[in-house]
């Protein structure tokens, strides 16, 4: 087994130990249990001490950050049930802090049993959590087991609110009926796209041409068009927005469908990939961008990464 297999191995063990107790284990009975060299084992675990991941908690035994409790969770080495417990606790936990922010204002803690018993929490569960939140800056701990949430945890709280408003948007606009549909699709992801240095226009207008939007950062320009209809979209829709582009200069096109493309669209994308890019986000990406399961940079990169090396076109 690589070396992937050996920190795997002393990240999952720690993990577990964390969740059930707090007691440290002894990482050469991993090792032994393993049946790794003890050289290249030692390497391993002196990366992850030198990454913050683990640190010893006696002469016999170590323990697992709250930083490596994150990394381990996101790597997906423990069982996705077990995550799935820790981080609904920790989200609820959060929510709990946020709420007494809003109610009695920044000064405001409160002591791990009364979270633990408001949110139906056992007590020691609750303080594991508390205290990784607090390991990785989004509380603070101003008395004896009590915790408030800390500026950095309040942004993203307040991210976090900001996530689920755009959620409930777009879960309205889908139960909408086809013809209000597309428009305020359109309005939702011009809004939502205007992250970071990018800006956009909404429903810009010549004198011969609509674009549904315009996005733009620096001297780099997208036209997206937006469909939300009954049906995928066909060629004849790629074929209007390619002709938008030949107007312009160094223009990009992204067509955005909710029922997807045929593959008569994607090959006219794949067929003039030599002169224009166009890029296409079905439904999954969409809703990947709103659920915060992929940023639209990364998709974005992605698609047209794939188009310009492999003159490959796709979406999801």
């Amino acid at each position: 087994m690589n070396n992937t297999g050996i920190e795997e191995s002393i990240l999952s063990a720690l993990y577990e130990a964390w969740s059930v107790s707090d007691d440290g284990v002894n990482l050469e009975l991993v090792r032994e249990r393993g049946g790794w060299d003890k050289k290249t084992f030692e390497k391993v675990e002196y990366q992850l001490e030198r990454d913050g991941l683990i640190r010893g908690r006696s002469v016999t035994s170590d323990e697992i950050t709250a930083r490596g409790i994150i990394h381990t969770e996101a790597a997906s080495i423990i069982s996705d049930e077990l995550k799935k417990t820790h981080v609904e606790a920790r989200e609820e936990l959060l929510k709990a802090l946020y709420k007494l922010y809003d109610e009695e204002g920044p000064l405001a803690d409160s002591h791990y049993t009364t979270l633990a018993n408001e949110i139906g929490l056992d007590r020691d569960f609750a303080l594991k959590n508390l205290e990784v939140l607090e390991g990785i800056g989004y509380l603070t701990h101003p008395a004896v087991g009590c915790f408030n949430l800390s500026d950095f945890g309040l942004r993203k709280m307040e991210e976090y609110k900001e996530q689920c408003r755009i959620a409930d948007e777009f879960e309205r606009i889908s139960e909408m009926q086809p013809q209000p549909r597309g428009r305020a699709l359109q309005s939702f992801l011009a809004k939502m796209l205007q992250q970071g240095d990018w800006s956009q226009l909404d429903g810009a207008r010549t004198s011969h041409e609509e674009m549904d939007i315009i996005l733009f950062q620096g001297r780099e320009y997208y036209l997206i068009e937006c469909k939300w209809e009954k049906d995928p979209i066909e060629a004849g829709v790629i074929r209007e927005l390619i002709g938008k582009l030949s107007n312009r200069a160094g223009v990009q096109g992204i067509a955005v469908s909710m029922s997807g493309f045929t593959s008569g669209a994607v090959t006219q994308v794949q067929e003039i990939a030599n002169t224009r890019v166009v890029l296409l986000f079905g439904p999954e990406d969409i809703r990947s961008v709103v659920y915060r399961k992929a940023s639209f940079e990364k998709l974005l990169d992605e698609k047209y990464r794939e188009l310009v090396i492999r003159r490959r076109s796709f979406f999801s």
